[in-house]
């Protein structure tokens, strides 16, 4: 059963948040929180699927709450809910390592997605930010693919630069080939690369894989 961490310090909104999980997601368990603190203390005592965090929570800086939940276990999802539209704060937040940022504004059915999608491991970003997102992600003179990937893409990008084919990523990673394939498509995308032997040469130069 997925278990999910709310963190928001306006009890209604916590509450109105933890509904509407509760009434379009089957078999889930859903816990509150109300400051970065607290949920830095309860991930280290359990174990979570997923964590909605508030960019704007009193006290410490939020970003640095991100960092720490990364830092206690990095293959933990961590959605960023922000109230407005913020495209820079969205490209901070998934520098700094969030799995997925979504507005408050959004629609019930994307925020239900955001939630299925980021529980099965791929990223999730507002569909209003997205381009213009990962555009600025893209504009810097080397681009990094710890900050453009997804975890997945991450690891099917090491492993196609490892020199195995898609059939045996495929394989390693218990997913069917069309998936790869898709994946592979994404990180070409957007590592703005033609080719697997481009994607590898680049990747090596610039020593962000250790083969």
């Amino acid at each position: 059963m997925p278990r999910i961490l709310i963190c928001d310090d306006h009890p209604i909104f916590r509450k109105a948040l933890r509904e509407i999980i509760l009434d379009n997601i089957e078999r889930v368990e859903v816990d509150e929180e109300e400051s970065g603190e607290e949920v830095l203390r309860k991930t280290q005592l359990s174990n979570y699927d997923l964590i909605l965090l508030d960019n704007a929570l009193p006290g410490k800086n939020v970003l640095e709450i991100l960092k720490g939940l990364k830092i206690y276990n990095k293959t933990r999802p961590v959605l960023m809910l922000s109230m407005n539209y913020e495209k820079e704060y969205g490209v901070r937040a998934l520098r700094t390592g969030a799995d997925g940022y979504i507005t408050a504004r959004a629609k019930l059915g994307e925020f239900i997605k955001a939630i299925n999608v980021l529980l099965t491991d791929e990223e999730y970003i507002d569909a209003k930010l997205k381009k213009e997102i990962l555009e600025e992600l893209r504009n810097d003179s080397r681009i990094n693919p710890r900050e453009v990937l997804s975890k997945k893409e991450y690891q099917v990008m090491c492993l196609l630069v490892s020199g195995k084919t898609v059939k045996e990523i495929a394989d390693t990673l218990s997913r069917n080939v069309k998936t790869i394939f898709t994946h592979r498509y994404r990180i070409l995308k957007k590592m703005q690369m033609k080719n697997d032997v481009e994607l590898a040469r680049f990747i090596i130069e610039n020593k962000y894989v250790d083969l």
